[in-house]
Order: structure tokens, then sequence, then C-alpha cells
């Protein structure tokens, strides 16, 4: 599985906006094979900080099934006047793990070069585990989704002190798309 990652920068007065176009890009991505899934995330440490996560069967599925579409310029050209979103990373991710427990839940952990996982937590419904595609240092992302911000508190706390390392951020699901 190939992971399309992006962290942004949204203009919190046209969220809405940004959203449903966001929302409207994958939704023109969804009709295309090899489309898993998109989430648009709310960082919960910064109200102007999203992730946006794409799930693609392999990287060919987007960059060639989607990326050379005549959907993919269309979008592009119809770009709205003004700051409404703003690239700060583009990361591409292959996945070493991929575990669906049931109903994704509405609460995202983004980790980065953390451990251990969550594996077999209670309330936990997703659980990717990812390398860093084309760069040479091996860092890992982990992707968790949670039934709520109680069910991954409730998990830190059978964790021994100082056990989650690396970067830990905390998201809420916005919005998410499915294959048509």
């Amino acid at each position: 599985m190939y992971l399309h990652l992006e962290l942004k920068t949204m203009a919190t007065d046209r969220l809405d906006e940004a959203v449903a176009r966001l929302h409207y890009l994958h939704t023109l991505m969804s009709t295309v094979d090899g489309f898993l899934d998109a989430q648009i995330c709310e960082y919960l440490g910064n109200p102007a900080q999203y992730l946006v996560i794409r799930a693609w069967r392999d990287q060919q599925s987007h960059t060639v099934g989607y990326r050379q579409s005549q959907a993919a310029k269309d979008f592009a050209a119809s770009r709205p006047q003004g700051f409404i979103y703003d690239n700060q990373a583009v990361e591409e991710w292959e996945a070493a793990v991929d575990s669906f427990n049931g109903t994704p839940g509405p609460y995202v952990v983004r980790k980065l070069d953390a451990a251990p996982t969550a594996a077999g937590a209670a309330g936990l419904t997703s659980l990717r585990v990812y390398k860093r595609l084309g760069a040479e240092d091996a860092r890992t992302l982990i992707i968790e989704r949670w039934m709520s911000r109680d069910a991954y508190v409730a998990y830190l706390q059978t964790l021994p002190p100082g056990q989650e390392t690396g970067l830990v951020e905390c998201y809420a699901v916005l919005d998410e798309v499915r294959p048509a």
C-alpha cells in the first residue's frame, strides 16, 4: 500500500471552502482504480494545521491512474484565488503493516519514529505502519485510528512511564472518502 501524506496550513477564515475543495479532490480520486481512502484531519494542537492522508493500492495508481488523468488537470486548473491552504510537507510512504479492526475511528494519532505500536489495544480500530519511500533513512510512520480520545488516553495509561517516544500528534477526522 502507498501513502501520500500532506501536512497543510489552512486559512482558518476559509476553512469550510478548503475542506470542501479537498473533499471534491478526494471524490475525484475515489473513482480511480487503486484508491483506498482519504482523510482530512484537524491537528488538535493548532487550528490552522491539518493532516491529509491518501492511501492507494500502489504508487502507480496515484501517479499514473490519477495524476495523469483529465480530472486531475481540471482540478489543478480550477485553483481558487487567494490563500486557502498551503503544503508544509508532502511525503510518500510504503506500508509495512495494515491492520483494520472494524469501523475506522474519528481520532487519529500520527507517530513518527515512535515505539511501540498499540496493536490489540481496546478502542484501536486501525493501525498502519509505513516506511519512508525513496528516503535513505529508516524512519517509521504509524497512523492509528481510535474510537475516541478517551480510548487513546486509556491505552496510554497502560504503558510504563516514558514509553511513548518520538513525535506524537493527535488529530480529529473532519472528512473521509472511500472508493466510489
